[in-house]
């Protein structure tokens, strides 16, 4: 998947950064980003279409394509009327309806909010983890270990 200027790539189920391979990414942030364009439903179908300006489509707040295994991708962009004062709906283009543009709800396009830094996900390695963190996962060894409070 490559959303904006970032890049993701999914290996035996987990999404990894495809320039920085070793980022500690927050998985269920781009899962999101992924079931959001998969399970998106629209609000309404506008089959004859202004021009995309008329959209915000001419410069999209997001442009995503996801790449599937097979080769095959899908890019949608998402895009808000300049003119707009709801904050309740978007404009969405994809390219497998070239001729349509889909009004859907702007929280779907929150999913896409994101930079690399706000994905970093702090808790994914053992160097960035706080003991007590470590603690609570591994509790044998750890501070306050009941087995070392245990009489000889």
């Amino acid at each position: 998947m490559q959303m904006n200027d970032l890049d993701f790539t999914q290996t035996d189920g987990s999404w990894t950064l495809t320039n920085d391979t070793g980022y500690a990414l927050n998985q269920s942030s781009v899962k999101k980003m992924v079931n959001t364009i998969l399970q998106m439903q629209t609000a309404w179908t506008i089959t004859t279409p202004d021009a995309d300006s008329a959209y915000g489509l001419d410069d999209p707040d997001v442009t995503t394509t996801l790449t599937f295994t097979d080769g095959t991708s899908l890019t949608v962009r998402f895009g808000t009327e300049a003119t707009d004062t709801t904050d309740s709906l978007c404009y969405l283009a994809s390219d497998a309806a070239p001729t349509v543009v889909y009004e859907v709800n702007a929280d779907h396009k929150a999913a896409f909010a994101v930079t690399k830094e706000t994905l970093y996900d702090a808790t994914a390695t053992a160097e960035t983890a706080a003991t007590t963190d470590v603690v609570a996962q591994y509790p044998v060894g750890g501070e306050n270990d009941y087995a070392a409070s245990l009489p000889d």
